[in-house]
């Protein structure tokens, strides 16, 4: 949940994100709320793989994604 006060953000899923341990890849989905989410300009319309540094628009929200798992390292590495 993300409580900036910015009004545009749906009060629910809005957007999800979901880490895939199998693949080690990172996803960002639409939440199904009435506004859209976007990476950069594109929007979110369907799962979009994220990488790391992309931006990620909610309302009027700016968030920039950094990746603390990849296809080199997944913390269970280390379990």
């Amino acid at each position: 949940v993300l409580d900036f006060g910015d009004e545009e953000i749906s009060r629910t899923a809005h957007a999800q994100l979901s880490y895939d341990g199998r693949g080690r890849k990172f996803y960002l989905q639409h939440g199904g709320g009435a506004n859209l989410t976007y990476v950069g300009d594109i929007p979110v319309l369907q799962p979009t793989i994220l990488n790391g540094g992309e931006v990620i628009s909610i309302g009027n929200t700016r968030l920039r994604f950094c990746a603390f798992c990849d296809a080199n390292f997944d913390w269970q590495d280390n379990a």
